[in-house]
């Protein structure tokens, strides 16, 4: 087997010095490299050494140890800052002079207003850790602190918040666009209709014991938004798979819902007077024998 790389995801890359491969990548340890890769993601932005530590989980020795290995090897420069305690790393870069550090935000009537908001959400006051990633996403990640706090909301309302996940949804909101309150309150709005949407197909189908699958959640999105499909259209899909092959098959009941999406079916008046009719003729609107070739051939064996 060999390996290329992936150029559809080459857009969302960065740079590293060549010197850290050539200083012998396969005997660098784990925490040395990953304080490298952390830093270079994010240049022109200063860290301390608790800021590191905090951010990969790793004790400050440790931290110590890899910024001292970089500031040796002139990949990183030691600036004094406002803390005397600890110096902050800030990256050279290759045949420039050090890049200014940015000037602290004016976030402190933001962030106060943000912990306020945080710890009525969660009932009790904040963690150090979760002050710590609330600063790095005001500073670092730099979404508004209203965002910020619709992130939260969410985090808590899945039962999945904790400091590090905050950080890891508001990078991905960043990312990915999500950056104003209109643009969070559509998405979330999204979400909370594809949610809906999945519990209405659960309960149809009589999962009751398992999470769906992602390609599960595909074809329900798809089935509710490229095809409009009502509840009660899926439905007879699903129960016509349970009637053609005794169980239940996402994608045979997606081949069916395509085959109707595909003839113009858009409401249940329109699928029962066209399949009715055939099926009472003997006749199937879709290709019962087609259908079974591709559930032997697409759905691996339990």
């Amino acid at each position: 087997m060999t390996y290329r790389i992936n150029f559809e995801r080459y857009a969302n890359t960065f740079c590293l010095p060549r010197e850290i491969a050539d200083e012998g990548i396969a005997t660098i340890d784990g925490a040395t490299l990953k304080v490298a890769l952390l830093i270079f993601r994010n240049a022109g932005k200063n860290y301390s050494i608790s800021l590191l530590s905090s951010l990969l989980s790793l004790p400050e020795s440790k931290i110590e140890e890899a910024v001292s290995y970089w500031i040796e090897r002139g990949l990183l420069l030691a600036e004094s800052g406002q803390q005397k305690e600890q110096p902050a790393a800030q990256i050279l870069p290759e045949g420039k002079p050090a890049a200014v550090s940015p000037a602290p935000l004016p976030v402190s009537g933001e962030l106060s207003f943000l912990l306020e908001c945080l710890e009525n959400l969660l009932g009790r006051p904040v963690t150090s850790v979760e002050y710590k990633s609330v600063v790095h996403i005001l500073e670092y990640i730099r979404l508004p602190a209203d965002v910020v706090i619709m992130a939260a909301e969410y985090s808590i309302s899945i039962q999945k918040f904790s400091a590090r996940s905050l950080e890891k949804l508001c990078a991905a909101w960043s990312d990915s666009g999500i950056t104003t309150h209109e643009r969070a309150e559509q998405y979330l709005s999204r979400l909370k209709t594809a949610r809906q949407n999945e519990e209405q197909i659960k309960q149809l189908f009589g999962i009751q014991n398992r999470s769906l699958i992602d390609s599960e959640k595909e074809q329900i999105a798809r089935w509710f938004g490229e095809f409009g499909f009502q509840t009660e259209i899926i439905k007879l899909a699903y129960e016509r798979t349970i009637t053609a092959i005794n169980k239940l098959s996402f994608p045979y009941i997606n081949k069916i819902l395509q085959s109707w999406h595909e003839k113009g079916y858009s409401t249940l008046d329109a699928v029962l007077t066209n399949e009715g009719i055939r099926k009472q003729q003997g006749s199937a609107s879709y290709d019962i024998d087609e259908l079974e070739e591709y559930w032997k051939n697409n759905v691996p064996k339990l």
